[in-house]
């Protein structure tokens, strides 16, 4: 069999992410995608917490990626999502398996051949791991941190239309998660934006 890694900490996870997880579906057997569920906190970008991500993870996004990719399997990470790849592949050494791990055209060269060889001696030496790094114009040219920054501003509408297409009608709901609102705080918000149209 042919399996896909797809690591990532995935906050938030977007119509880009979910463009790299299309291709590691069309071009694999099975797909493991590890989410990171840890925080995210970094000076001048909005904060996004695992548990929050977590909340969404499990009320939209695992479901609305398992239907969409039914040979996609979503595995929350308790370590670093890289972590979790390099442990798959050492139980994997030594098997017919081949693996293709996918990361963006920069973080695909993390994945050195020294660190996979250490991983899997059998499954590097056999020519059974690949690298698939995936550049954006692949996918939606689209970055976490202008996601976040969206989020910052509240930039709703073009955070919304960002979002992969099978959770976008739960858009507003995902915003109030990942902003620690309310559901008084997002009525109160549609009522005085409404208002101002007026």
């Amino acid at each position: 069999m042919r399996i896909g890694l797809v690591p990532g900490s995935f906050k938030p996870y977007h119509a880009g992410h979910d463009g790299l997880v299309a291709i590691a579906s069309r071009e694999n057997d099975i797909v493991k995608l590890f989410v990171s569920l840890g925080d995210r906190v970094k000076p001048g970008e909005f904060p996004l917490y695992g548990k929050r991500m977590r909340e969404v993870w499990d009320r939209f996004l695992k479901d609305a990626v398992e239907r969409t990719y039914p040979n996609v399997e979503v595995i929350y990470a308790t370590k670093a999502p890289v972590t979790h790849v390099y442990e798959e592949l050492k139980l994997g050494d030594g098997g017919d398996d081949e693996y293709v791990i996918y990361s963006d055209d920069e973080d695909i060269l993390k994945y050195t051949d020294a660190t996979l060889m250490k991983a899997a001696p059998n499954l590097f030496t056999n020519g059974m791991i690949t690298r698939r790094g995936v550049k954006r114009t692949e996918t939606v040219n689209i970055s976490g941190t202008y996601m976040r920054g969206l989020l910052a501003a509240g930039e709703t509408e073009e955070f919304s239309q960002l979002l992969p297409a099978s959770v976008r009608r739960n858009a507003q709901e995902i915003l109030d998660i990942l902003r620690g609102t309310t559901m008084g705080e997002s009525l109160l918000r549609t009522y005085v934006r409404l208002s101002l149209k007026c």
